[in-house]
């Protein structure tokens, strides 16, 4: 049996460390038999002792969180972890006293900003106790998994951290969406859209991430698709039109060339045959991240968005912390009825408009509309339709084809678009193969 001991430590110390453990600091990734998103994280190299960012950063390397057990039932796989080549004695969690006021104040990794209490813990009948001085949480396996209080460098031998795999909510194609948690679904309504909000993002400086999508209609092609996109953070917007171009704060010029977006790192790349894919990637906080691509080809453009939120996010993705699709009133659960929860979360009056057109129709209170009229004038790529009108009409088989990496629902979601838009290289976007 592995005996583990949980404990974090001073940020300071993490960074002395960092220098001191660097031929330690190769990590190797364990997963936790019986959970489905939890996994280990070894440091090894014996006695150097490392603080939770050294874990942390590691967690997020490895596609994760820092976190703590949720359950006793977490709790109790991880104490069953047998492995003759894994061995940890002080494991990580992301678990301590947040302004003395323990058992209540505990907070974990889902947020930098946001201090959020557990919904488990399994205290020693005598602790927590002195939560002033004591303010890191551990965990003696040999003890029956009780948590306990201790000074944040009292530890020593081998070290590793408890992860769980960062959610991830997705968007693209003939509008389909992968919520966190929550079953797909496509929404072919042409509207604005809210994807996610959390008003207590970072400091209460909020966050929102809204879509744009189209109608097409004509003699031979009928499907809607996401033209736009566009996120707050704070007070600034950046806007990702379909032709790859980006706004900030509503003038390209200051799209060109940015490599920042509300004080964090924006990578841009270039995917696919022509490099016809414009990839930007935004590096949130505590392994958050956003990533937009806009197909230049077909004018598709797509979202992923990864990590735990604020416990307040809602909208089409639904949230990381639950696997239901709330409305509005964040009680009515909307799963199943596909139509009615894409309309709850059409941008409505109170809304922030982030797009810098504001008067692209329809525009709430006029509703979304699920086929294209002369009097719905829809903002597209002429450019991009004219080229797609010119592609050879595909067979379902030479669609599957094109798909054939792709598996459950994700697959029909790729026959379905590859075949709308007669593009087989679309099935290489790496949305059909999540």
């Amino acid at each position: 049996m592995i005996q583990f001991r949980f404990q974090s430590a001073l940020a300071l110390l993490a960074t002395v460390l960092l220098a001191q453990c660097s031929s330690a600091l190769d990590t190797t990734k364990f997963s936790v038999p019986g959970t489905t998103d939890l996994f280990i994280v070894d440091l090894p190299g014996g006695g150097c002792e490392a603080g939770e960012e050294v874990f942390k950063s590691y967690c997020e390397e490895h596609g994760g969180v820092l976190t703590t057990p949720l359950s006793e039932t977490e709790s109790n796989a991880i104490r069953q972890v047998e492995d003759e080549d894994f061995f940890c004695e002080y494991m990580k969690i992301a678990a301590y006293g947040a302004g003395g006021a323990l058992p209540n104040a505990l907070t974990f990794y889902t947020d930098d900003s946001q201090a959020q209490e557990l919904t488990y813990a399994n205290w020693d009948p005598d602790h927590p106790d002195n939560p002033t001085s004591k303010q890191c949480v551990f965990l003696y396996n040999d003890n029956d998994g009780f948590w306990y209080n201790e000074i944040c460098n009292n530890s020593q031998g081998n070290n590793c951290g408890l992860c769980r795999a960062s959610p991830c909510g997705t968007c693209g194609g003939d509008p389909h969406m992968k919520p966190f948690k929550a079953p797909s679904f496509s929404f072919h309504g042409q509207c604005d859209l809210v994807m996610m909000t959390s008003q207590s993002y970072d400091h209460e400086q909020g966050i929102e991430l809204h879509i744009r999508t189209t109608r097409i209609d004509n003699g031979r092609q009928s499907y809607s698709y996401i033209s736009g996109a566009a996120l707050r953070i704070g007070t600034d917007v950046l806007e990702l039109s379909d032709d790859g171009s980006l706004l900030l704060n509503g003038n390209e010029d200051e799209g060109e060339g940015i490599d920042t977006f509300a004080g964090h790192a924006l990578t841009m790349t270039k995917r696919g045959k022509h490099d016809s894919i414009f990839v930007y990637d935004l590096q949130l906080s505590a392994g958050k991240s956003i990533e937009f691509r806009a197909n230049t080809k077909t004018g598709l453009v797509f979202v992923d968005v990864k990590g735990i939120f604020p416990t307040d996010v809602a909208g089409l993705l639904g949230s990381p912390h639950h696997s239901k699709l709330f409305a509005r009133d964040g009680k009515t659960d909307l799963t199943g009825a596909w139509n009615t929860f894409g309309e709850e979360w059409q941008v409505q009056g109170d809304d922030a408009k982030l797009f810098h057109d504001k008067n692209r129709s329809p525009q709430f209170p006029q509703g979304c509309i699920y086929e294209q009229t002369s009097g719905v004038k829809a903002t597209s790529n002429l450019r991009q339709r004219r080229h797609l009108m010119e592609l050879p009409m595909l067979t379902v088989d030479e669609a599957e084809a094109a798909c054939v990496h792709a598996t459950g629902d994700r697959k029909q979601f790729c026959v379905d678009d590859v075949l709308a838009t007669g593009d087989v290289e679309l099935a290489n976007d790496s949305f059909y193969a999540k």
